[in-house]
């Protein structure tokens, strides 16, 4: 428990120290994690003497979890934790698929007098990408339309006129004898063809087009509070007092 020293923590299992009264003890609870999967239970509490209060939770994982993670135990901020006391259970607010980010050192140690912590914030990046978002048909096809033209036809008739001759006429010699005449008779009729011919052209082409859309999602960012719980001052304020 070197490393809990360093930091300036004390554990609750080794130290002359205990939950205050009215708070619960939460050690040998079952640990879970926020997709509801039981990786262990808390072994130990790590306080910081300075504030009187509880910094981690010291998981024992269990085998099963320990396996995968290389780990036995883990050190776990108690401000990632909710206790729920009516079933004896410490929830943590990662899946367990987190639980590599949580090694056995809590934090970076003192050094130097200071000490560095680092704060994360997710930012939104979007993208784009082609999508199928429907589809247009054209087809051909056939369809018949009855139609009616007006055309005129010719036709011939035979006009038979009969007349005496004239007295010139008496004179031929005439013969007696049976004759006949044939006339042909012509008439026009209406001739029906169809040929196909190109009536109009359909083009098909894509052209582009633009629309805004706007993205709503919900960013956790990390912030950092100060807590003062010593008799700590600024420069300004002992230089004033020093006066």
């Amino acid at each position: 428990m070197a490393d809990v020293k360093d930091q300036g923590l004390v554990s609750l299992d080794e130290d002359d120290w205990a939950v205050a009264e009215g708070e619960p003890d939460v050690r040998g609870w079952r640990v879970v994690t926020a997709d509801d999967k039981k990786i262990g239970e808390v072994e130990d509490l790590l306080a910081d003497p300075a504030a009187m209060k509880v910094r981690f939770i010291t998981v024992d994982l269990d085998s099963e979890v320990a396996t995968g993670q290389g780990e036995n135990t883990i050190r776990i901020p108690i401000s990632r934790a909710r206790i729920h006391e009516t079933d004896r259970t410490v929830v943590v607010d990662f899946p367990a698929g987190n639980l590599k980010g949580f090694a056995s050192a809590p934090s970076q140690p003192w050094k130097n007098d200071e000490i560095k912590m680092t704060r994360s914030a997710e930012e939104l990046r979007v993208g784009k990408r082609q999508v199928p978002a429907g589809e247009v048909e054209v087809k051909k096809r056939v369809e018949t339309e009855h139609v009616r033209e007006t055309v005129t036809l010719r036709s011939e008739d035979v006009d038979v006129q009969r007349r005496p001759v004239t007295e010139d006429a008496t004179h031929r010699d005439v013969e007696i004898g049976a004759d006949e005449i044939r006339v042909p008779i012509y008439e026009e009729e209406a001739v029906v063809e169809k040929r196909p011919v190109l009536k109009e052209e359909v083009i098909i082409s894509k052209r582009p087009t633009e629309k805004t859309q706007t993205i709503e999602a919900d960013l956790r960012k990390e912030r950092i509070d100060v807590d003062e719980h010593a008799d700590v001052r600024s420069d300004a304020e002992r230089n004033r007092s020093r006066e």
